[in-house]
Order: structure tokens, then C-alpha cells, then sequence
């Protein structure tokens, strides 16, 4: 018995082996032929958007697509090799900002060999886009000096138009400059051509603008009221002065820093009429000069001006 089993696969071995070999490249073929589904992810799929709407995030929009091939040819495909285009419009709304496009077969490319069965459904998330003018804000960086500030800032034009989101463009009411540079050692007017900072998704017209910014002293005024005003008499004893008006009261407008100025008190305020130059007795009208006993104030006016003063001689 054993040698019968022994002499079956020996005699004509050759042959048999042929044999063997042929059915093994025969069903490799075959099988590698055989049809079957397959899943490929990450298709890409071009968005072409209708003019009025626009991305509310920069998605990135793919697909997967279930695709009938030979298990080869399944293996050498790619998913850019199906990439689809699609037109996106006001009917795929489906509520609030959703909208959904049910890919068809004929949207993608085609391969030989390859025949697309299915795919899922695009969801996307846009926004109405809308256009609307909103004026320019300045904004500064840095500072000047404590003696200067800027008085008014002009932006030409003052207003430009922004497109983009609706629930974007709805949450502002004005577009700032980039930073205006300011230093201790501007003390002029100037201009700065300045580009306009925009949220991610928002275009604006024109891009940038001129801003005209006016620099003036920091300094402001205080007045005080019911002043007495001094005499200085020169050193000649024999004369004596004294004001027509023994009542006589001014009131002094003084300049400086805010700083300052918040501690200026009436008694650091001298009002005086200069008698040094007079050496004859008789009425006289004199202007009325101002000194103050803290640094940075200045003189803007005086009421009265000048006061009216009597001198005798004494016996």
C-alpha cells in the first residue's frame, strides 16, 4: 500500500508539477481580478461657494467614497486621484449656518477600473457674507512727553467698507489702525500711513489709510479771583503810593501742567504794579505783572490789566 501512494506521486512527476504550478498562477489571477467594495478616506472636495456666502472656519473639506475595484487596483489608488468639485448655494441650507450637499458619483474624478458606488454627504458650516462701511478708529503706542499730548487724530478716509462674515461683521461697530508710534521727542504735528488690522476672514477697502495727528502743549488753564494787588515802590522814602481804588481786586488766568496747576493755590500768585521808575508825585496808570512761587506756571491774562495809582510826596 505505501508503495503504491509512493509510486503515485512519482511517477510523472514532471508533469504533476507543471500541473500544480499552472493552478497556482491560474488562481493568483483570478483572484486578484475578483471585484470587490472599498472604503477611501480623505477625498478632498473643492468647495465652489455662491458669492453671498462665505467659510465661518477654514475647514478642510473631505470625503470618504466607497469605490468597486480588483483588490490590485485597490491598492495603488490614492484619494487625491478622486477629488470632486462642488457648487454650494442658498438651497443647501439646512438651518441656521449648516448647509448640505449629497455628493453624487459624477462629482468626482474618474479612474479606470474603478467604478464609485456611494459616498457621504458634505456638511459644512458658512455664513451669509455681507458688506457694510464702518469707520476707522486711531490707535497709539508709546508716549509723548509730559509737555505735549495729542489734541485730535484724523483718519482719511474715516470710514471704509469691510466685507465678510455677517455674525463677524455684526460684532463690531469700527476698525482700528496698527499702532501709531508716538515718542518723547515728537513735539510737531505729523502724518502716518497706517494699514487697518482686520479679524481672519474679514476683507477691507482700501487697506490703509492716512492719519493726520495734531500735537499740541499739554498745558491747561486755571483761573483765580480776587487777587490783592501790591505796590512796588522804588527807594526814594520821600514818596508814598497808594491805589485810587483802595479796593482795587484782580483776577489772574495762569497756564501749566495739569500737575501743577492742581496744586496752585491764590497765595503762590503775586499781582504788582511796578512804581521803581516813578520820581514825581501824581496819578498814574500802571500795567500789573505777575511772578509765582511754583515752577512751570505762566501768565495767560490779567483783569484788569493795569490799575490806577496815586503819588504824593511826603512832608
Amino acid at each position: 500500500m505505501s508503495n503504491h501512494f509512493t509510486n503515485l506521486f512519482i511517477q510523472d512527476y514532471p508533469r504533476k508539477l507543471l500541473a500544480l504550478l499552472f493552478a497556482i498562477i491560474l488562481y493568483k489571477g483570478v483572484s486578484e481580478n475578483i471585484f470587490a467594495e472599498h472604503q477611501i478616506a480623505g477625498v478632498p472636495v473643492d468647495v465652489k461657494l455662491a458669492s453671498d456666502l462665505i467659510f465661518q472656519t477654514g475647514q478642510k473639506n473631505l470625503v470618504t467614497i466607497t469605490v468597486r475595484c480588483s483588490e490590485r487596483t485597490s491598492k495603488e489608488l490614492n484619494p487625491e486621484d478622486f477629488a470632486a468639485s462642488v457648487y454650494v448655494g442658498p438651497e443647501h441650507r439646512q438651518n441656521d449656518d449648516i448647509y448640505l450637499v449629497r455628493l453624487q458619483p459624477e462629482m468626482f474624478k474618474q479612474k479606470t477600473g474603478v467604478k464609485i458606488i456611494r459616498s457621504q454627504s458634505l456638511e459644512l458650516k458658512l455664513q451669509r457674507k455681507i458688506s457694510k462701511r464702518i469707520p476707522v478708529k486711531v490707535h497709539f503706542t508709546g508716549k509723548l512727553s509730559n509737555e505735549y499730548r495729542t489734541a485730535a487724530s484724523r483718519s482719511i478716509p474715516d470710514t471704509v467698507m469691510v466685507s465678510g462674515p455677517e455674525l463677524t461683521l455684526n460684532s463690531f461697530s469700527n476698525i482700528f489702525s496698527e499702532p501709531i508710534p508716538l515718542s518723547e521727542t515728537v513735539r510737531d504735528p505729523f502724518e502716518y500711513e497706517s494699514r487697518l488690522v482686520t479679524p481672519d476672514g474679514v476683507d477691507v477697502s482700501p487697506r490703509k489709510v492716512m492719519v493726520q495727528v495734531d500735537i499740541v502743549k499739554s498745558f491747561e488753564e486755571k483761573r483765580l479771583g480776587n487777587l490783592p494787588v501790591l505796590l512796588v515802590q522804588s527807594s526814594d522814602k520821600t514818596l508814598q503810593a497808594e491805589l485810587t481804588d483802595p479796593g482795587q481786586r484782580a483776577e489772574a488766568t495762569a497756564s501749566g501742567l495739569p500737575s501743577r496747576l492742581s496744586v496752585l493755590d491764590s497765595k503762590d500768585i503775586r499781582l504788582f504794579a511796578d512804581l521803581s521808575k516813578i520820581s514825581k508825585p501824581g496819578v498814574y496808570t500802571v500795567p500789573l505783572h505777575f511772578s509765582c512761587a511754583l515752577d512751570g506756571i505762566s501768565l495767560k491774562a490779567v483783569v484788569p490789566g493795569e490799575v490806577q495809582v496815586k503819588v504824593t510826596k511826603l512832608p
